[in-house]
């Protein structure tokens, strides 16, 4: 109907929205992001850097997945958090909302997150790929706000689904997601993952059909 992929554009409460046709799947991420090069392991931490509130990592990527239909390289991932957030860079210095950091420090904490977030879209179309539930969708909305990585419908019910890597990292990443969000409404499905069963693609760990069918097993023990 529309040009660029656009389905519909559409008004309410207040807001406008717009749907657009996303063209991708496991096989067309696995296939993309085997080049790409990743340099975000064994960068310096910056202290200063990682205590402070900066604007979300996750919204740039998804604002590339969505203007571009899809998965941005780091650089474009680094270059779209720049843009959208009005960030100048002087030097070794990168200024955010008025006050000035390190822009190495900077990032180094971006990268961390890049390839998670790569994981993430593409554990969306292995679960959606599987035909094995009803529905699944991911509201960039409910992640950061509300804590929720996905929601599925499986049998009529409808659970709320939280991933994580089984790393000191990742389960401390849970823990401060746990304390920070109210979990008590819906029905949280916890998928804890060892990072030596994900598959490596490229230089990224990847979600197989395995952890499906994990997710099925801790399913089928909530009924």
């Amino acid at each position: 109907m529309f040009s660029k992929n656009i389905l519909d554009i559409f008004l309410s409460d207040g807001t406008i929205g717009v749907n657009r046709d996303l063209d991708l799947n496991c096989e067309k991420i696995e296939n993309l992001i085997k080049n790409f090069t990743y340099s975000g392991e064994r960068r310096n931490i910056n202290e200063i850097v990682e205590n402070a509130k900066l604007p979300p990592a996750i919204l740039a990527f998804y604002y590339y997945v969505f203007t571009k239909l899809t998965i941005p390289t780091e650089d474009e991932f680094l270059e779209t958090y720049c843009t959208i957030n009005q960030i100048t860079i002087s030097g070794n210095n990168i200024c955010i909302v008025d006050e000035s950091y390190n822009y190495e420090g900077v990032k180094a904490r971006l990268l961390r997150t890049y390839p998670s977030l790569i994981r993430d879209i593409h554990f969306y179309y292995l679960i959606k790929e599987s035909n094995l539930f009803e529905k699944v969708s991911y509201s960039l909305y409910k992640d950061y706000v509300a804590g929720i990585d996905l929601i599925i419908l499986h049998n009529d019910r409808e659970y709320c689904i939280s991933v994580y890597i089984g790393t000191n990292r990742g389960k401390s990443f849970k823990n401060k997601k746990t304390k920070r969000h109210d979990y008590s409404n819906i029905t949280e499905i916890e998928l804890m993952v060892n990072f030596d069963t994900l598959n490596q693609v490229g230089n990224f760990y990847l979600l197989n059909k395995n952890h499906v069918e994990n997710l099925i097993t801790k399913l089928n023990q909530t009924c």
